[in-house]
């Protein structure tokens, strides 16, 4: 199959693109954007394009909420993902639980008991997706103590107030310190946003020499 320059192919990027102005009410120029910030992603993960388009796609049931928004969205939780070790879908199964005012309530209510902490169920229902995982790896932080250190039974415990069934899962989440989590999502941003520097670079200067050959031939 052949690949353009995003890495994907023609099919998925013209899916991708109608997703992007249909799905989202984005502009064409927006969509395109969209489209080339994907492939930057991708690159930044280190994931294939492909794949990446197609957890978009699967992702965008619940982003679509946020509108053109989406796709910054999904970068946030893709580099959420990446940081914690878990899967896109893994997280949004997580935080598609805590998107409802019972949920929310429910998951705060049970963390406060056991870890002796003060999350705020409004908060937690406000905030969006990447924020959510956030909340849910501090609690354990600011209860004083590190996952490593809780025995089977709380960790079973914590991890059933957050909605979390799979307990591998739960590891992923949990097990690395709050700090770590929030260093390496700001190297992931950073990377990011050179790659889509480069990126565009590169095309301006495709662009330039078109032109050039175009008043050459005239």
């Amino acid at each position: 199959i052949m690949m353009d320059r995003n890495g994907m192919s023609a099919a998925t990027t013209a899916q991708s693109f109608e997703m992007f102005n249909t799905g989202l009410g984005m502009s064409m120029a927006e969509s395109r954007q969209a489209v080339q910030e994907l492939g930057s992603l991708a690159k930044t993960l280190g994931m294939i394009p492909e794949e990446l388009a197609q957890s978009f796609k699967s992702a965008s049931k619940d982003l679509a909420k946020y509108g053109k928004d989406a796709p910054k969205q999904f970068a946030k939780i893709a580099r959420a993902a990446k940081a914690t070790g878990a899967s896109i879908e893994e997280l949004l199964s997580i935080t598609s639980k805590l998107d409802t005012f019972e949920g929310a309530a429910t998951a705060a209510g049970k963390l406060n008991a056991m870890l002796g902490v003060q999350i705020n169920s409004t908060e937690l229902l406000l905030a969006d997706e990447e924020k959510k995982i956030q909340i849910l790896k501090d609690s354990v932080r600011q209860s004083g103590r590190s996952w490593q250190s809780l025995n089977r039974f709380e960790k079973q415990a914590i991890a059933s107030a957050a909605g979390i069934e799979d307990m591998a899962l739960a590891n992923r989440l949990f097990g690395g310190s709050a700090a770590e989590y929030q260093k390496y999502q700001k190297e992931l941003k950073a990377s990011q946003e050179k790659e889509a520097m480069l990126k565009k670079a590169r095309e301006d200067n495709v662009l330039v020499q078109q032109r050039l050959m175009a008043t050459m031939e005239n």
